[in-house]
């Protein structure tokens, strides 16, 4: 997972490959979704996923649903499991 500054207001989040293999676990996630959550309003998420772990997953989707943020999500490629 890689993020990028847009702007002050808007953060990217470049969130390819698979889910709780050696990277890209829910803690990892978590851990940097909520520092930037703290900092931006805007997170876009740009993803690329080939499924994984579904408890992990679960982890991942409930923390963007629970966000206080603006979240917008673009599937590039695939979102499997």
């Amino acid at each position: 997972m890689e993020y990028k500054e847009i702007d002050s207001n808007t953060v990217q989040i470049k969130f390819f490959g698979s889910i709780g293999f050696w990277y890209q676990n829910a803690d990892d996630f978590t851990r940097t979704f909520s520092q930037l959550e703290a900092k931006y309003k805007n997170i876009e998420i740009l993803t690329h996923c080939y499924g994984g772990y579904v408890t992990e997953g679960n982890v991942i989707a409930n923390t963007i649903n629970l966000s206080k943020a603006n979240v917008n999500i673009k599937i590039i490629g695939t979102a499997a499991s």
